[in-house]
């Protein structure tokens, strides 16, 4: 990690560990891993880098930080030889140094010995016994309250106190809109953007950082829009997909890729703070604007660890130190809120308890603070974002309410619909069926598809219906194999990352169908049955993102040539051919199979999916969003574009229109409206 000058305290190395210890690189390694000396490691550019402070390291070795030990009993650790790495985290061979030992007395060595065990045996007593004297204190929720009754889709919460400020799905779009913090009348603020993300509200209440864009692309572009109104002015120049301003509304810090910057609001200049293997997300600035709480999350295994990068000199922002919180639970969190003045934190949706918020609190202990968190049960079903007011000791929450939670479940579901595109029909497609992700066998004679992430086959009419059993979660997207005989999917196992299974249909038998650990997206056959293409998922913060097929007689992934930055992946039922979006451009490729060349065939798509005609003659692609939403179908032979069916009179039916779509062997299009409504809660907490 880069720093400025002055920054005295702070050891980046093990040459400097040891150096100031007086020691050489293993021996301070061995006081680490037996002894506790205090070395940290954070997730940075390809490597993990050690870093330490000065201030920690003398009270280690004057005994003075828990788990320390007095110096001559950590020169006096066993020798144990394990792998030595070197600051590049390349093996080194271990180097022979002798072990060097306290000198006692003769005949009298027990005594230090037994001195320093009891000495000891009571610093832990004590240290047990403040630990539990000063716990953090407990939060209970005393009252809730409903702000809004809408019945709109609603997310990114954000408040000043006063005002509450958030998106909702209307007409095509996502619009922001606010509602007084005491409840009201919702009102939408006006802009000229499609999809539009608040980030935060300025000290003064009166304008918003946002994120906007119209596709499904990661990085977004970064505004400032007046909350009453009026035209946005762009942050210069500069992509992020999380933003937030700093409590005196100066400076702001946001993400781009797996990298932490701070720009102004004028996004004049870019300063990186740091870059990291995983991605930095629920960015919270402390109130005095010297420290920035974040996560760090696999997005691929959705772990993730909480972190704390401090600044020596809050006005010119430079880093003093970044050390982990140790907190007690493996972060899994989509919802999160204000820093309060006592440094805790509140977040929502843990995969084991979907409907609790957590705390995270700092606990003050002897040598210091600790952190931890508390699991609470709020009144609300399916919390999502939260916003803090600690002045009104209020939580704000997008969910449902837990009382009316089996209704609010009976209101979010799908429905898909068949637009016939000779007859022009729409009708219902497998009426009373909360069915999607529809694909065809080949023979048109049999359906796969997906309900609540259940894997599924019938005839098209819904008849022969048969759930095929498979252990895994998240099931999306499967695909028939062209003998009729399989089907590839894509799932989750617990804590792996997002891979492709086949499944035959017969006796419900699966496996993964690939080496490997990269995030894989929807699977399409080749026609001969023995390969799947498919593009990446969760890898554009990483910049992973690829279109890759398997031999599936080996389960060995290769990169198709050129690939780069592309994804959603469809092999050409002729086999000739693999379309592929690009989401950052909004366009759609296609790769030769025989030539391995790529070439343009349409551009201003904002949606993530892609079907081909039974011929292989045209493509499907859908804008989900906006003024005219519709589908439509590119000639592979000149790249000409046309409407395959406008979804415009769906648009302002509550809910909002899928990304997904899907074709039938007669080219008809089955489309998904969802409704899922949700409202904003708030939460009065008492702390006892």
């Amino acid at each position: 990690m880069s720093e400025g000058a002055g920054v005295t305290n702070k050891l980046d190395s093990w040459k400097e560990i040891a150096a100031y210890v007086g020691r050489d690189v293993r021996t301070v390694i061995r006081w680490e891993q037996k002894g506790g000396l205090p070395v940290y490691r954070v997730p940075v550019g390809q490597r993990q880098a050690v870093y330490a402070f000065r201030h920690e390291i003398d009270e280690w070795m004057a005994g003075s930080l828990p788990g320390s030990l007095e110096l001559g009993a950590a020169l006096a650790i066993a020798d144990v030889r394990p792998e030595w790495h070197n600051d590049t985290g390349a093996s080194v061979e271990s180097p022979a140094v002798p072990t060097v030992a306290p000198r006692l007395g003769r005949g009298r060595t027990w005594l230090p010995v037994a001195i320093v065990m009891v000495a000891a045996g009571l610093v832990l007593l004590i240290f047990d016994v403040a630990r539990w004297l000063q716990s953090p204190r407990q939060i209970d929720f005393t009252s809730v309250a409903q702000i809004t009754s809408d019945g709109t889709t609603k997310e990114a919460l954000v408040t000043d106190g006063s005002n509450l400020f958030f998106n909702e799905a209307r007409n095509g779009k996502v619009v922001l809109a606010t509602v007084p913090a005491d409840g009201g009348t919702v009102r939408l603020i006006p802009s000229p953007f499609v999809k539009a993300i608040p980030q935060a509200v300025s000290p003064d209440g009166t304008r918003l950082l946002i994120l906007a864009y119209i596709g499904q692309e990661i990085e977004k572009t970064l505004w400032i829009l007046p909350v009453s109104g009026g035209a946005p002015a762009a942050v210069g120049h500069i992509l992020a997909h999380e933003a937030v301003w700093s409590p005196d509304g100066r400076k702001i810090a946001y993400v781009y890729g797996n990298a932490l910057y701070l720009t102004d609001n004028q996004g004049s200049y870019t300063k990186e703070l740091q870059t990291f293997t995983n991605t930095p997300e629920l960015l919270e600035w402390f109130p005095d604007g010297t420290r920035l709480r974040f996560q760090l999350r696999d997005l691929g295994t959705r772990h993730g660890s909480f972190w704390e990068l401090s600044f020596s000199n809050a006005e010119d922002a430079t880093v003093s130190s970044l050390a982990p919180l140790h907190i007690d639970f493996d972060a899994c969190c989509n919802g999160t809120s204000s820093i309060n003045q006592e440094a805790r934190s509140f977040l929502a949706g843990d995969e084991l308890y979907p409907n609790s918020i957590r705390t995270i609190e700092r606990a003050h202990r002897l040598w210091g603070s600790q952190f931890t968190s508390i699991r609470l049960k709020p009144t609300i079903s399916d919390p999502s974002s939260l916003a803090l007011d600690s002045n009104s000791k209020r939580l704000f929450v997008i969910g449902g309410s837990a009382s009316l939670s089996a209704r609010s479940l009976q209101n979010h579901w799908n429905e898909a619909y068949l637009y016939n595109r000779k007859s022009g029909e729409v009708r219902p497609f497998l009426p009373g069926i909360p069915a999607e992700d529809v694909d065809f066998s080949r023979d048109g004679k049999w359906i796969t598809y997906t309900t609540s992430q259940a894997l599924w086959v019938s005839r098209p009419d819904g008849s022969d219906a048969r759930q095929i059993n498979v252990s895994a979660g998240g099931i999306q997207l499967p695909r028939w194999s062209p003998d009729g005989r399989q089907i590839a999917f894509m799932a989750r196992l617990p804590g792996r990352t997002w891979r492709i299974f086949v499944t035959f249909v017969d006796n419900g038998k699966y496996k993964e169908a690939s080496i490997g650990n990269d995030s894989q997206g929807a699977p399409t056959w080749s026609p001969d049955g023995k390969w799947l293409v498919y593009g990446n998922v969760w890898c554009e913060q990483s910049r992973t993102c690829a279109i890759r097929k398997i031999d599936l007689s080996s389960g060995q992934v290769s990169t198709l040539p050129g690939s780069d930055g592309f994804g959603t992946a469809r092999w050409s039922p002729d086999g000739h051919q693999v379309a592929a979006l690009w989401p950052d451009h909004h366009w759609i490729e296609v790769f030769d199979v025989k030539t391995e060349q790529w070439r343009k065939l349409a551009d201003g798509v904002t949606g993530n999916d892609l079907s081909w005609s039974a011929d292989s003659r045209f493509v499907y692609a859908s804008n989900p969003n906006g003024d005219r939403p519709y589908v439509v179908q590119v000639s592979l032979a000149d790249g000409s574009v046309k409407s395959a069916v406008d979804l415009s009179a769906f648009k302002s039916m509550p809910g909002r229109i899928g990304t997904w779509f899907g074709i039938t062997p007669d080219d008809s299009i089955i489309f998904l409206r969802w409704q899922d409504p949700n409202e904003i809660y708030a939460l009065s907490y008492v702390e006892n």
